[in-house]
């Protein structure tokens, strides 16, 4: 951190400090680095999001399968189950989730793909 001297020869106005926060408002190639950062982790979170769905889809086929075999032996009036409601919420959400994702961060202008 600056240490600023407040009085005497050495005094330095605290106008001529760089700005602090915004990486932006520093320079562009701080603002790119930032926006390259920003798309890299965007994309990671996109594989977890995809491999997350794909676990949830593949649990709820199991689900249904079971349950469809055991409807068979047995007439049930509780079709389907909460727990497969449940687990449709959860892959919606993560549908909802990566076309956020996509939209905000790994789509350019138009709607272009910037991989």
């Amino acid at each position: 951190m600056t240490q600023f001297a407040d009085t005497g020869p050495l005094a330095v106005s605290r106008r001529d400090e760089p700005a602090r926060g915004s990486a932006r408002a520093v320079g562009g190639g701080a603002a790119q680095s930032h926006d390259a950062a920003e798309l890299a982790q965007a994309r990671i979170f996109e594989g977890m999001l995809r491999s997350e769905l794909s676990q949830l889809e593949q649990a709820a086929r199991s689900m249904l399968d079971r349950g469809l075999k055991h409807r068979q032996r047995r007439a049930s009036d509780d079709w389907p189950p909460e727990e497969l409601v449940q687990l449709r919420a959860r892959i919606d959400e993560a549908h909802r989730l990566l076309e956020t994702l996509r939209r905000r961060f790994l789509h350019g202008p138009e709607g272009r793909d910037t991989r």
